[in-house]
């Protein structure tokens, strides 16, 4: 809709016309009118505006730089909703588009088309219009392992004190993003969270718990931890979805135990375990670790080190353990134990159901062709989340054991042992009974 804006002010200029008179100026509104709700229509059922179309990227990706706010706005909202196809929010669960051919196919084409562009993009980054920042970050980003070209600058600019703290998060997960599999990123992001006024921030947010309305002591101290854990839960998936897609996630371990034992405010440390619980096999390393977190002086790291270990390794036999760590008492406790067992249990039976999701045989062969395309050609988490979903789904998915035992040949230790356990699965496990 913003090139409807850049046409407007030329009719007048070129066609003098059309402003001949009150009835043309009323048919002119009214004409503009039906193009805004075309546009609008068109954007519901995406239809490509054809003016749009004709432009390549490298055209806007130069207008992020012109010296002209509203042409840089023009150029941000559009690479921005060019970009929503690539974005890793979206690649993070189920593969994304990896499941898909022309999907992948179209993100190679647009990977070739913006390698040329990188100058651009860095200069984009030194913005002080915030859009232009963000719609050159998401271009970065979408490109992965090939924007790593702008690995050092992207560097400077997260460990520069000159940057803001919003910038300087937007561009780790940029970095994220642009650095290959097999290297961490974890060390930048140490640097960055020791260099940045976490202090601060926690005060802050304890002075708004203290300001909570109660005259409660213990409800105020309940709520305060109700609202921190919202708050933690809803910040996790920022830095656990770009993670999942770009593959940095057993690799990034170690350094997020460093967080989550370290010496940061509590909810850093939180945030840390929370993403460690998400990563769920893939941060089995973490399992000690986490324990001896099971007994931190902080209520806070205890209870999510317990949500931690419950994702990560859902065995019924923790259950005293994690009880005892969040320090519950009487009836609290009691209930707090019965509704973790009735969790781990209501966990099995979704694995068991799983072999009673695809009764329909199409249905089936679609969902397989998902997984397949996940185990050839998403992240390494993404390789690991398929083959477990076979394994769970049981005989029904012999037809997949030829690519399982491709997986066998996999670089990755766990990759392998998973795979050995889905082929036994699948060639072992019963038909799930149907008596009930």
């Amino acid at each position: 809709m913003h090139l409807i804006y850049s046409v407007l002010p030329l009719q007048k200029a070129h066609f003098p016309q059309l402003a001949v008179n009150e009835d043309t100026a009323m048919q002119r509104s009214i004409l503009f009118a039906l193009v805004v709700q075309l546009s609008c229509v068109a954007s519901v059922f995406g239809w490509e505006d054809p003016v749009a179309a004709r432009k390549p990227l490298k055209y806007w990706v130069d207008r992020l730089n012109d010296s002209d706010a509203e042409v840089r706005e023009q150029a941000a909202s559009f690479v921005e909703n060019e970009l929503t196809e690539f974005s890793p929010w979206d690649w993070a669960w189920e593969g994304g588009s990896y499941s898909d051919p022309d999907g992948r196919k179209k993100r190679a084409a647009f990977r070739q088309e913006a390698n040329p562009l990188i100058p651009e993009l860095l200069k984009a980054l030194k913005n002080k219009d915030e859009s232009v920042v963000s719609a050159a970050a998401e271009v970065l980003m979408a490109m992965g392992p090939e924007a790593q070209t702008a690995l050092p600058d992207l560097e400077r600019i997260i460990l520069s004190k000159s940057s803001t703290a919003s910038t300087r998060m937007t561009m780790f997960y940029v970095l994220l993003s642009a650095t290959p599999e097999d290297k961490p990123v974890g060390p930048i992001l140490l640097k960055l969270l020791n260099s940045l006024p976490w202090e601060t921030y926690e005060n802050v947010l304890n002075e708004s718990y203290r300001s909570l309305p109660t005259d409660d002591e213990d409800q105020q101290s309940e709520n305060a931890q109700k609202q921190r854990g919202t708050m933690v839960a809803l910040s996790i998936p920022a830095y656990l979805m770009p993670m999942i897609s770009s593959g940095h996630t057993k690799i990034e371990v170690p350094y997020l135990v460093k967080i989550a034992s370290g010496e940061y405010p509590a909810t850093v440390r939180a945030m840390a375990i929370g993403i460690l619980g998400g990563l769920e096999f893939d941060a089995k390393s973490a399992v000690p670790a986490l324990r001896k977190l099971l007994k931190d002086e902080d209520r806070f790291v205890r209870s999510w080190a317990v949500n931690a270990l419950s994702d990560i390794e859902p065995d019924p036999q923790l259950v005293p353990e994690l009880i005892e760590a969040l320090g519950l008492k009487g009836e609290k406790r009691d209930e707090a134990e019965q509704g973790m067992r009735e969790w781990f249990k209501q966990q099995e039976q979704e694995r068991e159901s799983l072999r009673e999701l695809f009764e329909d045989e199409d249905d089936l062969m679609v969902h397989f062709q998902t997984l397949n395309q996940m185990i050839k050609h998403g992240s390494g988490f993404q390789r690991r989340q398929a083959i477990q979903h076979l394994g769970q789904i049981g005989p029904a998915a012999k037809s997949m054991i030829p690519e399982l035992r491709k997986a066998l040949l996999d670089p990755d230790e766990d990759t392998r042992r998973m795979a050995a356990e889905a082929i036994k699965q699948i060639e072992t496990t019963a038909p799930t009974s149907n008596n009930n």
